[in-house]
């Protein structure tokens, strides 16, 4: 109606207010569980204004209660090609990074390396990862065999903590990436920053029986 009269600023009113209210109908249907409802008032803000993030989000985390990955990985990227500084991006990525930071985890210890692998590069890709995900991820590239990138991604993890534990896990890490490189003493120097960690004792036969570092 507005459009029809043209009245300009009542237009812009309705183009910011119409999706913002089809979107809290979706929202609402969603917390409820009516997926279907839910995803029709999502759709149709999303007619309204192709670009409005927050219904793609909605989408997404329907989706996250469906287990359905490929989809939350379809709105999380539509939803960073309109903004990737937006607070909906922002969320939508932490929702992927939690998500396949559990699953990496839960491969690496199933010993399915690929997997984890696999699953740690998309929490890399979905935002900067923190020291503990840089952690799994110098394990996991340690069991590949692929030294550089441990190497790389357990000294980012050393810049990013001050947790001593960590701290000693992490060099424990370094030390055997290093190791698979023979590089020696390199992989010494490593161990040696993890003796007062969880990793101690292994560092220390590491150290004494294998690498016989001086």
């Amino acid at each position: 109606m507005a459009r029809q009269y043209d009245n300009s600023t009542l237009a812009e009113k309705a183009a910011k207010n119409v999706p913002a209210l089809y979107n809290s109908i979706g929202n609402s249907y969603r917390k409820q569980k009516h997926f279907e409802e839910a995803h029709k008032y999502f759709d149709k803000a999303i007619a309204f204004k192709p670009d409005y993030s927050k219904a793609y989000l909605g989408k997404m985390l329907i989706y996250k209660d469906l287990n359905d990955v490929t989809n939350m990985v379809n709105m999380a990227d539509k939803i960073n090609a309109i903004s990737s500084s937006s607070e909906s991006a922002k969320s939508a990525n932490s929702i992927l990074q939690t998500h396949f930071l559990k699953q990496a985890n839960e491969s690496f210890e199933a010993k399915r390396y690929g997997e984890a692998k696999k699953h740690i590069e998309n929490y890399k890709k979905y935002g900067e990862a923190e020291a503990q995900g840089l952690y799994l991820a110098a394990m996991i590239y340690n069991e590949t065999e692929e030294f550089d990138k441990a190497v790389s991604d357990a000294n980012k993890g050393l810049k990013a903590t001050q947790d001593k534990d960590l701290i000693a896990n992490l060099y424990f890490v370094l030390g055997n990436a290093y190791a698979g490189q023979n590089k020696v003493n390199e992989a010494c120097n490593a161990y040696t920053n993890a003796l007062s960690g969880p990793n101690g004792e292994a560092a220390k036969y590491q150290m004494e029986e294998v690498l016989k570092c001086q």
